[in-house]
């Protein structure tokens, strides 16, 4: 007898190990991390789905664009991300990220924008000299923004959890820079400073602005001076603490 071709659809492995992953109709859908009860739930629906509707899947026609997507998701983003009335920097960094969305696929429909269109606009963000971890963490938010497209029912899901299977940029395997980070001014130019600035200034320099290692020297200096003597035999731990404690109080 000849082999049965129509057989149900099982769950596989992604390629990078960590997914799990459906094929109906010739598309993948990603059901989350692979060997959790999750992944096997929203598996069993799919399946279920694609039998009822005679082995074929209902696909998701959506006439929203990414304009219209990003624009509601800005909406959101100005009523949720203020404190005290006003807008935090976190609206500010978001519209940055998006506007790279914007500029590529703007036009374009919300159920064609996958992972490799998230790759160009991440390619897009290199091109700009951003550094590899901001890429990373704006990557991020325009992730987040389908998400927020998925939770109002205005992107498919499919679409949210194949954005998620791109990886973040790794150190020393992409162009993005890796800038180091800001350090404190040097001592030359804080002295060099002081001594060209106003009697008042300088005074407040000379209260204010002691050098951080010399606060340190003289803050284990004086926590030395207070804790007493321990000798090395019958150590009590918690006795030791206490009296360190008591000696800090009396001080």
């Amino acid at each position: 007898m000849p082999r049965l071709k129509n057989k149900t659809p099982v769950i596989c492995r992604h390629s990078n190990g960590r997914d799990a992953i459906l094929y109906l109709s010739g598309k993948v859908h990603y059901l989350g991390r692979f060997g959790s009860a999750a992944a096997r739930q929203e598996g069993d629906r799919l399946v279920a789905q694609w039998l009822a509707n005679g082995r074929q899947f209902p696909e998701v026609h959506s006439g929203m664009t990414i304009n219209q997507l990003v624009l509601g998701f800005l909406r959101h983003c100005d009523e949720y991300y203020r404190k005290n009335g006003k807008r935090t920097r976190e609206y500010g960094i978001i519209k940055e990220a998006v506007e790279v969305v914007l500029e590529l696929f703007g036009d374009a429909p919300v159920v064609e924008f996958g992972p490799l269109r998230l790759k160009c606009v991440r390619e897009r963000m290199i091109k700009r000299a951003w550094s590899r971890r901001y890429i990373n963490k704006q990557i991020g938010r325009v992730i987040r923004c389908f998400r927020w497209g998925v939770e109002n029912e205005l992107v498919p899901e499919t679409i949210y959890r194949s954005l998620r299977t791109v990886p973040g940029l790794k150190k020393g395997r992409t162009q993005a820079p890796d800038y180091e980070p800001v350090g404190p001014v040097a001592q030359a130019i804080v002295s060099a400073t002081i001594a060209n600035s106003r009697t008042w200034l300088r005074t407040w320099f000379d209260s204010r602005c002691i050098p951080v290692v010399a606060r340190k020297r003289s803050v284990l200096s004086t926590a030395t001076k207070s804790i007493p003597q321990v000798t090395c035999g019958c150590f009590n731990r918690g006795r030791t603490r206490r009296r360190i404690s008591e000696s800090f109080a009396g001080s």
